[in-house]
């Protein structure tokens, strides 16, 4: 494992802390989840392949699920898809060519506007597929969409201080 390898498994090993605290101590409201794991998944490096992606997001999610009081598999139900879509989304957002060269993602190329809406995409899916799982059929689809959307709001900025922080790793990894 070389030292960009080592930075960028740092930042997501801190990503998934925050994540534990803001689970663990900050309650918003039964209205709003934050969530920083999905902008996370979108920065796993390009070399690794979607099944091992998939892994990485399903043990992130778990970890999360395991040391947070949430229900068990909950995030890792959720962030698997993401996982499974990251390709998508980069092809979408940032570009093709980007996939092909297997290059680090970086705000650099697509700006922040192509990274705001990946972010927002990202988080939206993953939201999509939270909140309704976290519900279980017990709430009403009005309530689930306000859900969505009142989580989905403090989730952008903060994905986007995380995108902000992944993007600078990656660009001394291109240095």
């Amino acid at each position: 494992m070389n030292r960009s390898d080592r930075l960028i498994l740092a930042a997501i090993l801190m990503v998934i802390l925050v994540q534990l605290v803001i689970c663990n101590y900050l309650f918003f409201g039964p209205m709003v989840t934050l969530t920083l794991l999905p902008v996370t998944v979108l920065f796993i490096p390009l070399k690794h392949s979607i099944a091992r992606t998939m892994l990485e997001a399903f043990l992130m999610g778990l970890v999360v699920d395991m040391l947070s009081d949430g229900v068990l598999g909950l995030n890792a139900a959720a962030l698997v898809p993401v996982a499974f879509a990251r390709d998508f989304f980069i092809r979408l957002f940032v570009g093709g060519d980007t996939l092909v060269r297997r290059d680090p993602v970086t705000v650099n190329k697509p700006g922040w506007f192509r990274m705001i809406a990946m972010i927002s995409a990202a988080t939206l899916f993953f939201l999509l597929i939270y909140v309704p799982l976290d519900s279980a059929g017990e709430r009403s689809l009005g309530f689930n969409a306000a859900r969505i959307g009142l989580s989905l709001l403090p989730s952008i900025p903060v994905g986007i201080v995380i995108a902000h922080v992944f993007s600078n790793l990656n660009t001394r990894e291109q240095l």
